[in-house]
């Protein structure tokens, strides 16, 4: 323990302040000792004691307990440190004017507080951004992928800056089977298929990732900025100047209202995505005491039907906000009109009775496009057998169904009574020529 300052503060321990200190651990790089009350350590720098052997015979006769004279080199306010030297090695003290560490961080500090940034200068003209459109996805939003993409490639394009986006397979999989409707699917498989987009993994094992194939790129373009959230670490030895250098930007997505704001570090104005709503077709407004309620529907190929009996009874649910009532019947009419489909599809994507889910919305279209390629095809299967039928002289389709006969029973029946007319008149034309042969006898 340092004697006589049991009660002393920092201000004691001043530079130059002759003490004496009680050792209380030895070893290589300096001899420990304590200080008052407890609090922190003190140090004595082993160089007081030579170098090489002679330091290391002289460490070896200091035994813990011993006391010694030291003189404050410096002290640490923050970790209550003390460094000390021995009585005799003034020769160690920090030269006159030579600045302490409190005095060099304050130095540092004002040096830092006064120093001025450099004037911002955005990247030059006629630059390539690599895009990594997974990144892109997961700030911006995975909706309205191709208009978002378009968008930023057009912003970037008037800033006079060229544009090429990196996404792998599976992720562009992902994205299409989250779009609202197979019209958004289709534009972004479209713009997949642009000359600046690059699908990695599009071969093989389909599990390429994109952040080698956009290193690989920058790489190859000198110049390039290659724009992602990530820091590709583990591609800083392979890449070293690009890993680590102002040629990876990062960059941030805002949205204010139906606008989105993408802001790229070292581009001086910001990429505006705007959403153009899409036309919506307008439903009247009917009255849900009605009893036979019609409104317009979407049927597979875009003709606009009436709704009736359980469609209407079904859309009655919907305004109410019944969505098991609403499911089930039109999961009763899907049976017979794939038109029930797209009305589930409709209500999920809208949200109307239920929360809006896109997944269950793509799911009701699929069925529905199923549901009519199916009945396209049965209907070409029935024609075709019914023209067989009657080229054999068979008018009546005996295999098919109970269901499926009566369905085919109109037409079959209008074809029938031909047949049967002509016969009927046959055998009226020779009966009248038997009866007036008799006549004449």
């Amino acid at each position: 323990m340092l004697k006589n300052i049991a009660n002393c503060n920092k201000r004691e321990f001043v530079p130059g302040r002759t003490l004496q200190a009680t050792v209380k651990v030895v070893n290589k790089t300096g001899v420990m000792v304590k200080m008052p009350g407890g609090r922190g350590s003190g140090v004595i720098l082993s160089r007081c004691w030579g170098s090489g052997p002679e330091r290391e015979k002289a460490l070896a006769a200091i035994r813990p307990g011993d006391v010694l004279d030291v003189v404050v080199r410096s002290y640490d306010a923050h970790t209550l440190t003390l460094t000390l030297i021995l009585v005799g090695c003034e020769r160690l003290m920090p030269a006159t004017g030579q600045k302490t560490n409190a005095v060099r961080q304050i130095a540092t500090q004002q040096k830092v507080v006064g120093h001025r940034k450099p004037a911002f200068a955005p990247i030059a003209a006629g630059a390539t951004f690599l895009w990594d459109a997974a990144n892109l996805f997961g700030m911006a939003g995975v909706e309205n992928a191709a208009q978002t993409l378009s968008a930023i490639s057009d912003s970037m394009s008037k800033q006079e800056y060229k544009t090429m986006f990196f996404i792998e397979r599976r992720c562009l999989t992902w994205a299409l089977h989250n779009q609202k409707s197979a019209e958004e699917a289709a534009e972004l498989d479209a713009f997949s298929r642009r000359g600046d987009v690059v699908v990695v993994g599009d071969g093989g094992s389909g599990l390429g990732e994109a952040d080698c194939a956009i290193l690989q790129m920058a790489e190859a373009l000198p110049g390039s900025i290659c724009v992602t959230r990530d820091r590709y670490e583990d591609y800083a030895h392979t890449y070293p100047g690009i890993v680590g250098t102002n040629r990876i930007r990062s960059f941030s997505v805002a949205k204010i209202g139906d606008k989105t704001m993408v802001l790229v570090d070292g581009v001086a104005h910001a990429l505006v995505v705007e959403y153009g709503r899409r036309q919506e077709e307008v439903v009247p407004n009917v009255s849900p005491a009605a009893t036979s309620a019609e409104v317009p529907i979407r049927t597979g190929d875009n003709n606009i039907g009436i709704r009736r009996g359980l469609f209407a009874v079904a859309d009655r649910h919907v305004r109410r906000g019944d969505a098991q009532g609403a499911v089930r019947l039109y999961a009763r009419v899907a049976k017979q009109d794939p038109a029930a489909y797209y009305s589930l599809a409709e209500m999920y994507r809208e949200g109307r009775a239920v929360c809006a889910d896109s997944k269950k919305a793509r799911h009701y279209e699929r069925l529905a496009r199923a549901s009519e390629k199916r009945r396209r095809e049965c209907s070409l299967r029935d024609r075709r057998l019914r023209a067989e039928a009657i080229r054999a002289g068979r008018p009546a389709v005996s295999h098919f169904a109970v269901k499926r006969r009566e369905a085919l029973g109109l037409a079959i029946f209008g074809e029938q009574h031909e047949m049967i007319a002509e016969f009927r008149k046959l055998r009226l034309a020779r009966r009248g020529k038997g009866d007036i042969c008799m006549c004449a006898a």
